[in-house]
């Protein structure tokens, strides 16, 4: 309408699309109205750039933090420690914990104040990848840095703990330094229990002081995931009976999909169609909208077991549930055709795949070789059978 009427568009006009695109997820379209915008000489509130942010996160687009970055150079935008933040984040999503730090020396440089939650961004991406070190390293760097720990550096630190003795340590040092003790503290309390096996100490969690009435049924709901995903079934079910009972449901529903679609992830190929029949159990039964990440659990278990037409009925399933597709979706879909033998179609996938991304690239090429090994394997499997039958068939006389 604006270029019918011969208008420039007004700043305002333009921060009122951005939003539509943020809530629309449509996170390239708003960044393309942001380079816009900046040609225009006009100045972009550093709020709407964080809006982008947290959009891309949302949409699992993590290669997208690096571009944003580049328009804030570009342009002479200054972002705030908030922005900060979610650059870091993304960064350290998709692995790049040189480039996370990189961009926490930006912070110093630009005389801007660290922040506990920037350096928690990385630590609990290391925690994300089973790297204990890295995490700890992370933790040394703020005290070195003079940044003070929070309730939820505290929370991902207890949440990975390996030993009742180590739960204790942080769970003191938290209570000594002050700082308040969250419902993500109390959540993190329960599953590090579990996973240490002290299943006893993890339900008297529940008995402790200072949880919230209005928390409560949440952190019940945890314990009930933390017991069924650790084999306690019946402690579980009698825990679930009794929320019930007080006329309360489990918070959120999503993770009892995440849970038993974790574990069928995890599982062998041949029991991945209980999976899939629990997906329709869920959805035509109880109602329940299908987690993201529990169809990216088994949209990988159908690639491991190479089964092509159960990879095509999750992929609509995305599209049902309303997710948009996103990098990691595509590479995951791509990666399951070429294990299903379906060349034709994993090449039209490859083309959704941005390949400007160095960590998009490696998987891509990953993906590749791992075919290309069982292409060849079964090759040579195929000679060898051949070679075996023209030695057994008899010479004629």
């Amino acid at each position: 309408m604006h270029t019918e009427l011969e208008v420039a568009p007004t700043l305002k006009s333009y921060e009122k699309l951005l939003i539509f695109c943020c809530d629309l997820r449509k996170v390239y379209a708003a960044l393309d109205l942001v380079d816009q915008i900046c040609r225009e000489g006009l100045t972009l509130s550093i709020d709407m750039l964080n809006s982008i942010l947290l959009a891309s996160d949302a949409v699992f687009e993590f290669n997208l933090g690096q571009r944003i970055y580049s328009l804030i150079c570009q342009h002479n935008l200054i972002p705030n420690s908030e922005t900060f933040r979610s650059m870091i984040s993304l960064r350290a999503k998709m692995k790049d914990f040189g480039g996370a730090y990189d961009l926490l020396n930006d912070v110093k440089k630009l005389k801007l104040t660290p922040t506990a939650s920037m350096y928690n961004a990385i630590m609990v991406a290391y925690f994300r990848e089973k790297n204990i070190n890295g995490a700890l390293t992370v933790l040394k760097k703020m005290e070195q840095a003079e940044v003070r720990p929070d309730s939820q550096t505290y929370s991902y630190l207890i949440a990975n703990c390996d030993s009742e003795d180590q739960i204790i340590k942080y769970y003191e040092e938290l209570k000594v330094a002050g700082i308040s003790v969250t419902k993500q503290i109390f959540m993190a309390l329960i599953n590090s229990y579990a996973t240490c096996g002290q299943f006893e100490k993890a339900k008297l969690v529940l008995l402790e002081k200072g949880i919230p009435i209005k928390n409560l049924n949440e952190i019940k709901s945890v314990l009930v995931s933390a017991l069924a995903s650790h084999g306690q079934l019946c402690d579980a079910l009698d825990l679930y009976e009794e929320i019930k009972e007080a006329g309360k449901y489990l918070e959120p529903k999503s993770v009892i999909c995440l849970i038993v679609f974790s574990i069928f992830a995890e599982a062998e190929p041949s029991q991945l169609h209980i999976g899939l029949e629990l997906l329709q159990a869920l959805k035509n039964e109880l109602c329940v909208t299908p987690s993201r990440k529990s169809l990216d659990f088994l949209l990988s278990a159908c690639g491991r077991a190479k089964d092509l037409r159960n990879s095509h009925l999750i992929w609509k399933e995305y599209k049902a549930a309303g997710y948009p597709y996103n990098v990691a979706s595509y590479l995951r879909m791509y990666q399951a055709l070429l294990a299903s033998g379906d060349c034709k179609s994993a090449k039209l996938m490859l083309a959704n795949i941005p390949k400007d991304d160095l960590h998009v690239y490696v998987i891509i090429e990953a993906c590749q070789k791992a075919y290309n090994r069982s292409k060849s394997a079964k090759g040579k499997n195929k000679k060898n059978k051949s070679k075996k039958t023209q030695k057994k068939e008899p010479k004629v006389k």
